[in-house]
Parts: structure tokens; sequence; C-alpha cells
């Protein structure tokens, strides 16, 4: 959560954060309003920097529906969404696997410098209308 706020920051134009934030990756990262000390500062509008948002639908620690509200602070033209089975850890990526291959593509986009356009993946569709 606090990575969210400082990279708002940074895309706000706050001087010492200018170029800090390339990208994101956010496994199992939440930011409930009603927890978070930083809860009443919502991002005024969502973020545009490529992020990988992924969790857990049945993490044992938060509802899932957590998650889903972090991953809006991100706009859906720059976030590629990435739901896992792994619980309240990051997600065991292995070739082969859907997760795996959006992954790895994120992070070739970013090595690159190139623009990233998120998938169409069943993960992503769902949420982009929120």
């Amino acid at each position: 959560e606090f990575l969210i706020h400082v990279a708002e920051l940074a895309t706000e134009g706050d001087k010492d954060l200018q170029a800090a934030f390339r990208f994101l990756i956010l496994f199992t990262t939440t930011a409930p309003k009603h927890l978070s000390p930083l809860g009443s500062q919502r991002c005024k509008a969502p973020l545009r920097i490529p992020a990988i948002c992924s969790w857990s639908n049945s993490d044992e620690n938060h509802p899932y529906m957590e998650y889903e509200e972090l991953a809006l602070f991100i706009d859906k033209g720059f976030r590629e969404v990435i739901v896992h089975t792994d619980g309240h850890k990051p997600p065991l990526l292995q070739k082969g696997q859907s997760q795996y291959d959006r992954f790895v593509r994120f992070l070739e986009a970013m090595k690159k410098g190139s623009a990233f356009v998120p998938s169409d993946h069943e993960d992503n569709a769902i949420r982009g209308n929120l």
C-alpha cells in the first residue's frame, strides 16, 4: 500500500520522486480503507504506471475483495491482474502456466523499456470495467 501512495506522489509531480518508478509488482498487497492510516488518502485518479497486481482468491488472511480494490488504483490500461491459488504469498510461477507467461511478458516489456499492453486474459477482463 505504501508503494501505491509513493507512486501516486511521483505521478503527481513530486520532484524528489521523479523517475523513481518505472513499474510496480504488487503481490498480495491490499489497501483497505478501514484498516489503513493512509486509507483516507485515496488516489485521486487511477495511476498510469505499468503494474502487476497478483493475489489468491483463497487467501486465508484477507478477503480477495481487498486485493481487487488495490488493483483499481492502477488504470486498467496499465495493469496486469494475475490471480493464483497459492494462498497468502506470491504465486508459484511455472513455465507453461498462463500466470508465468503473463508475468514474463510484463518483465520483458519493462526490461526493453517498451510500452506494456495488458493481456486479454479473464483475470483482467473481469475487472476491466470496475
